[in-house]
């Protein structure tokens, strides 16, 4: 119809509404002419085995009508597995966490014992090494002292074996005899 843009469905009837009216919408989304200048248009209808009128729909439209709502339930249903999904694998999580919540406290406890060994452990070797070190320390010392002992000994007896053979017949193979002591003297004790 010509001078008409929109058509509009309101309590069962269709209406043509010219396209200079201003329109206003209402809560329920349905829209109207304030002036009241649409056309309303019977619309045709069937009547069905339990006497109610159902109205007569185009076939394509009928047909795509039930694609939708095909596809609309098929959704639905996919939609709805897919939360049981999600709600399984949420309760299966959930026990998961249950259990290792249960052997966490056990787990704890070993591991504070056998920190608490290990620690235990550590400073009776700490005391150990002490001792160890300081009796090192100790020979070292006693070594040290040994060593200055040797060579002022060996020094003594040098002096010694010179001034005899200085005072003796037999000077010359007696300083064959302590060719060995014949080294630079270490280190005198002081």
């Amino acid at each position: 119809m010509e001078g008409f843009d929109k058509i509009m469905e309101l309590d069962g009837e269709i209406s043509f509404i010219p396209e200079s009216t201003p329109l206003m919408e209402l809560s329920q989304g349905v829209q109207i002419n304030p002036n009241n200048h649409s056309i309303p248009v019977p619309r045709p209808q069937e009547s069905d085995d339990s006497g109610q009128n159902k109205p007569v729909l185009d076939p394509k439209a009928e047909a795509k009508r039930l694609r939708r709502n095909q596809a609309s339930r098929e959704y639905s249903q996919r939609h709805r597995l897919k939360q049981l999904q999600y709600i399984n694998d949420l309760e299966a999580e959930a026990e998961s966490l249950r259990a290792e919540l249960e052997i966490t406290p056990s787990r704890i406890e070993y591991t504070l014992s056998k920190n608490n060994m290990l620690r235990s452990e550590n400073i009776a070797m700490k005391q150990k090494l002490s001792v160890v070190s300081g009796e090192l320390l100790f020979k070292d010392a006693q070594a040290e002292e040994l060593m200055n002992e040797r060579d002022r000994l060996a020094l003594l007896f040098e002096n010694n074996c010179l001034s005899f053979s200085e005072n003796s017949p037999m000077a010359g193979s007696s300083k064959r005899s302590i060719s060995y002591l014949n080294r630079p003297p270490q280190k005198s004790p002081t």
